[in-house]
């Protein structure tokens, strides 16, 4: 049986399943270490990883003084949408071990996110819940606010990055009747067609949605991809939604358009700080024109099953030399001369 390390999120069902399929140790965030403080690194990770077959790692950095010195290692299972933020993938294909990943396990959230953002901007919940409570309602205090609320039916939704959670939101968005067009250079017409999603230039989205959520991937390309300039051709009227990364946009630049009055509103789940800092701009800005999330997209109880049953689905296709549907990251690691004594001694094992 493979010997296997598992530090990703705890779980019952899954310790049954993984116990069945391999000799399990647990560590680190598996056993109740918090993040990002008790992850393991360097010599640490190395010593309980030097005997290991399979990695099934949660957020513990994976680089090249790691997987020279765990020579048994054949393959990582990464929780992450994005395992290059923890692991060296160069490194791993260079020495032949297959990174899979659990692409896709935030999407439902990510995406049911940004409809809760939408509907809360359009509706100003947040104020009359407040006012509500504070004030208590009478026959006329609400009136003013309730008649400002607007619809999402009909308007225009434009996503910048239209990857796995750019698409699931853009079905949820179609299903209420929203308009969606969206900006992302690596989109075929067909694909979006299937999506019923009308392509546009970055300048083109930003200036046609009623909403603007940025949902791409951070790259070189896509870093500080929005700024004064691109926020100044949006609506007057239209409101700002970033629960990709931080990175993606000028927080300043969205501060100032808010105090300025360029857009109506905004709403925010990523920051330049992780936690946001306790001066921040972010909190002098009326509640009912910046919404303030704590990093919550992509979180959800669900998202732990969602990721082993990924991770476990590829890794059986990828026993049985199934390629087809594999969430296999680093699919040049098959062209690696070290492949053979990593992980080509899984691959095709049970065909």
């Amino acid at each position: 049986m493979l010997k296997a390390l598992w530090t990703g999120e705890y779980d019952d069902e899954w310790k049954k399943i993984f116990s069945q399929n391999f000799e399990l140790e647990r560590a680190s965030l598996n056993i109740g270490a918090v993040y990002p403080d008790g992850l393991l690194r360097g010599i640490d990770l190395i010593e309980v990883l030097k005997d290991k077959d399979i990695f099934i790692d949660g957020y513990d950095p994976v680089d090249e003084e790691i997987i020279k010195n765990c020579p048994k290692l054949k393959m990582i299972l990464s929780v992450r949408d994005g395992p290059e933020e923890n692991i060296d993938i160069n490194m791993c294909t260079k020495y032949g071990i297959p990174v899979l990943f659990a692409g896709g396990r935030c999407v439902h959230s990510v995406a049911e996110l940004n409809m809760t953002l939408m509907f809360n901007l359009a509706c100003n919940f947040i104020r009359l819940t407040n006012r509500m409570r504070n004030e208590g309602w009478t026959s006329t205090n609400m009136t003013e606010d309730l008649f400002s609320q607007t619809e999402l039916y009909r308007k225009t939704l434009s996503i910048i990055g239209l990857g796995r959670n750019g698409r699931e939101l853009a079905k949820l968005a179609n299903g209420i009747g929203m308009n969606v067009v969206s900006y992302d250079p690596y989109v075929t017409k067909k694909q979006a067609e299937e999506l019923n999603v009308t392509m546009m230039s970055l300048q083109d989205a930003m200036s046609a949605g009623d909403y603007v959520t940025l949902l791409a991937r951070v790259t070189p390309e896509t870093e500080g991809m929005i700024g004064k300039k691109e926020i100044a051709m949006m609506k007057p009227t239209a409101y700002l939604i970033n629960t990709g990364r931080s990175k993606l946009a000028d927080e300043e630049a969205i501060f100032d358009a808010l105090d300025n009055d360029i857009i109506k509103g905004a709403a925010l789940d990523v920051f330049t700080s992780k936690p946001l800092n306790k001066d921040s701009r972010a909190y002098k800005i009326p509640e009912d024109k910046l919404l303030l999330t704590p990093h919550m997209a992509g979180i959800s109880m669900e998202r732990v099953p969602h990721q082993y049953e990924y991770l476990m689905d590829s890794f059986d296709k990828f026993k049985k030399g199934k390629t087809k549907g594999l969430r296999l990251y680093n699919p040049k690691v098959f062209d690696s001369l070290e492949f053979k004594n990593r992980g080509g001694i899984i691959f095709e094992c049970e065909k």
